[in-house]
């Protein structure tokens, strides 16, 4: 039977085939490592993980690598927070509750030129995106949001 650890790596695996970039897996596997924990509180051994990816949660009190994982209900992204002591940190975003999910390229001083995604519900949600064209964008974008 596959434990969510097996779960999240089938995830990474559809991100690198569809994107044909395995560099970007194997950068979020390393990633899965540290937050695997985040996961094993969120979603159960069975729940399919339809793709994770690489990212950078972008907010005021932070900027760190994260990952970003969606599953048939919801998105979860998770990450490492802390100088000295390290804790793993989540959101996680309800798929029906999402009303707009876009990407853009950063104007902003502190993000210029990073490709940034934006998850609307409730309350926004702001990634920047592994480097890339922008049909990896679009992939990501589609995915999380199908409808939007």
């Amino acid at each position: 039977m596959p434990g969510v650890a097996d779960n999240m790596v089938e995830g990474l695996t559809t991100f690198g085939e569809k994107t044909q970039n395995t560099a970007l897996a194997r950068d979020g596997a390393g990633v899965l490592k540290q937050v695997l924990d985040a996961y094993e509180g969120h979603i159960g051994a069975n729940e399919e993980c339809v793709l994770a990816f690489p990212a950078m949660v972008i907010r005021p009190d932070i900027r760190t690598e994260a990952l970003v994982a969606v599953f048939p209900t919801r998105v979860i992204a998770a990450w490492r927070k802390g100088a000295f002591k390290k804790r793993t940190e989540s959101v996680v975003i309800d798929r029906g509750a999402i009303t707009k999910a876009q990407w853009y390229v950063s104007r902003k001083a502190s993000t210029q030129g990073a490709t940034m995604l934006e998850i609307v519900a409730g309350e926004t949600h702001t990634f920047a995106l592994p480097k890339g064209d922008a049909k990896v964008a679009d992939l990501i974008r589609e995915t999380i949001a199908p409808t939007a």
